[in-house]
């Protein structure tokens, strides 16, 4: 990777666009943007009643976070929030997360493509895609989390990665309830598309694998949410309502 020269391009324009969007989303926070304020002071409240008065992550808005979304990755955010709780660290896990795929994607590109150029301008185009570069100014977000570890799993497919494969589905799982919907249409994918690396059986095993584990999965997260919200939230209502969109 030293001896790359497009590879430290993509270093150097990979670092700067992660100080951008933290440097972005923290002014929207410190200039009282409502959305912004609100949505991340819930997870600030939430991350600070763990750290602090041992609750599960109770925010001013409802008693646990799991009240009415599924969203296990909390408990991988948490330890890297105690390194230094604030703003700053939540925002830049956010946007250090969401911007991983861009790595692997130069990868992907090269084996695609053969060309150093063109796996640069594969990488980029996920690094400087608007979603990437705009949204994540927003507000501090676990439902954005669910991208990343997406492209991922996807990535690790196209490679033949079994276990990144499997890794990163599953802490896409962790995200939001309406992941497991994602993972329902990758195990479709796998069924109706030719992989390099995977014979007919092999793809068909691998297709029912996903689509068993991710209806688990969301089979699961209805039953995490019912429960926190003693019966008074039903995720599909989420899944219907404006997450879908």
């Amino acid at each position: 990777a030293a001896a790359d020269k497009y590879f430290r391009a993509l270093m150097i324009i990979y670092f700067a666009a992660v100080y951008y969007i933290v440097y972005s989303a923290m002014m929207a926070y410190y200039q009282l943007n409502l959305g912004v304020s609100l949505d991340t002071a819930t997870y600030m409240q939430s991350f600070a009643s763990a750290a602090l008065y041992h609750r599960l992550f109770d925010s001013f808005a409802v008693p646990t976070f799991f009240y009415n979304h599924a969203s296990p990755i909390l408990f991988l955010v948490y330890p890297l929030y105690l390194t230094y709780p604030g703003i700053p660290t939540v925002i830049t896990i956010q946007t250090a997360l969401a911007t991983l795929p861009t790595i692997p994607l130069y990868k992907l590109g090269l084996k695609l493509f053969g060309d150093r150029r063109y796996a640069l301008l594969t990488a980029l185009a996920y690094l400087l895609f608007p979603w990437v570069t705009t949204y994540l100014v927003g507000p501090f977000e676990v439902v954005i989390l669910t991208a990343p570890f997406f492209a991922l799993a996807l990535y690790n497919l196209y490679v033949g990665n079994r276990l990144g494969y499997w890794l990163s589905l599953t802490l896409m799982m962790t995200t939001i309830e309406f992941a497991p919907l994602l993972g329902i249409f990758i195990g479709l994918y796998i069924l109706v598309t030719k992989l390099d690396w995977l014979k007919v059986k092999g793809r068909i095993a691998l297709g029912l694998e996903t689509l068993t584990f991710s209806l688990a999965w969301l089979f699961g997260d209805f039953l995490l949410v019912y429960y926190f919200s003693r019966g008074s939230i039903n995720i599909f209502q989420n899944v219907w309502g404006s997450a879908l969109s």
